[in-house]
């Protein structure tokens, strides 16, 4: 199994996209941490995984929230002692609220520094613990920029410095 051994957390693990990483992650061997602000619906999401075989915890957490995030880790770190994957699935939780032919720009500015605000808040927490481990981390995304070797967004990735 391609992550036997291994630690992941999934931020958004509620959602669909969220969940349906988590159930990969753990159908590969992973410790999942479930993470996310709908206790209920993580708790149905670890379910299937541990009745599927796989292994899965539960923690509400706001991902737009460095302390929240950090003290997560944290707790994660003592109890499983590694941390190998960190994948976030939070998906845009501010609602303009109008079609966006009428939206003024400063609302849907709001909603992608909410959306940019959790994945920086999560990966550079993530990116913190892997490197004091000395674990080589590197952040991925799909979105592609003019051309395929060029990212849309700018990235933080980090390597272990040995």
């Amino acid at each position: 199994m391609l992550l036997e051994g291994k630690c992941a957390v999934v931020y958004g693990a509620g959602g669909a996209i969220g969940a349906a990483v988590a159930k990969s992650f753990a159908a590969e061997g992973a410790h999942v941490a479930l993470a996310g602000r709908s206790l209920e619906r993580l708790e149905q999401v670890m379910a299937e995984i541990v009745q599927d075989g796989g292994r899965a915890e539960v923690a509400p957490v706001d991902a737009h929230d460095e302390q929240d995030v950090a003290d997560h880790l944290h707790r994660l770190l003592a109890g499983t002692g590694r941390l190998d994957v960190s994948f976030n699935a939070v998906g845009l939780s501010y609602v303009i609220g109008e079609p966006l032919i009428e939206a003024r720009v400063d609302d849907f500015a709001t909603s992608v520094q909410a959306a940019m605000r959790t994945h920086f808040v999560t990966a550079t927490a993530a990116g913190r613990q892997m490197a004091s481990a000395g674990r080589l981390w590197a952040r991925l995304d799909s979105n592609q920029g003019p051309r395929d070797y060029e990212p849309a967004f700018a990235r933080a990735s980090w390597e272990s410095r040995e």
